[in-house]
């Protein structure tokens, strides 16, 4: 199986999925009870086929403050640097020569995580602490009511696809395929799905649709097909 890395569309692709490795490696070392979310854990631990920028984590207020204190010395580590997001504290760049990503950290108390395998870009694996295919979705699901980004819908079209889902979370997808919006950034996909056609949101839906096993075309609502 070929790496991630030689299947990315671009070099600087390349070096940013490089530094969240890196990154993630770094903060591994300082709690190995973080947990990864969003389109990141997607991509690395459920086999996604979509380049994704950010790395986002679930952590307690003790590890945020150790991650302020000690991050710094683990990522030198690796050649690494960061600063903070002057507007809030929760978000931290981290970066080298050749690219920089950001880290956005929540506080959120009592999240269930699961451990999985995390491909880094070299095609190797490395252990994280993540969520169920069923909060992912419906992670995704709020993500694309909020913003309506394509991204999202092509992340749970992926799962769907790919996970068992449970009867909550089907039924969570029913109700938001029947009432869902076209996205704002239609046709945006090109450029970070590199593995097979690149779907539109036509095709999405009715993916989506076909796994859940719902029947009939997209009804019109406000003038769009949905």
């Amino acid at each position: 199986m070929e790496p991630i890395e030689i299947k990315l569309k671009s070099h600087a692709q390349v070096a940013i999925a490089r530094v969240q490795d890196l990154a993630l490696e770094s903060l591994l070392a300082l709690d190995s009870k973080i947990i990864l979310h969003g389109g990141t854990a997607i991509w690395r631990c459920y086999k996604g086929k979509r380049f994704s920028y950010d790395i986002d984590i679930y952590v307690s207020k003790s590890q945020r403050e150790k991650i302020y204190k000690e991050l710094t010395l683990e990522l030198s580590k690796r050649n690494l640097s960061m600063n903070y997001n002057a507007m809030t504290e929760n978000v931290i760049s981290v970066f080298n020569n050749e690219a920089k990503v950001k880290l956005e950290m929540m506080i959120k108390a009592g999240i269930k995580s699961i451990t999985k395998e995390y491909e880094r870009a070299d095609g190797s694996f490395m252990f994280v602490n993540t969520l169920t295919a069923d909060a992912l979705i419906n992670e995704k699901i709020k993500a694309y009511e909020s913003r309506r980004y394509e991204r999202d819908l092509y992340d749970i079209y992926h799962l769907v696809s790919t996970q068992e889902i449970s009867k909550k979370t089907r039924n969570a997808l029913i109700s938001f395929i029947n009432k869902m919006q076209p996205p704002i950034d239609k046709d945006s996909l090109s450029s970070i799905v590199y593995e097979g056609a690149v779907p539109n949101y036509n095709n999405l839906v009715d993916g989506i649709k076909r796994k859940l096993s719902i029947s009939g075309s997209h009804k019109k609502r406000n003038g769009h097909k949905i």
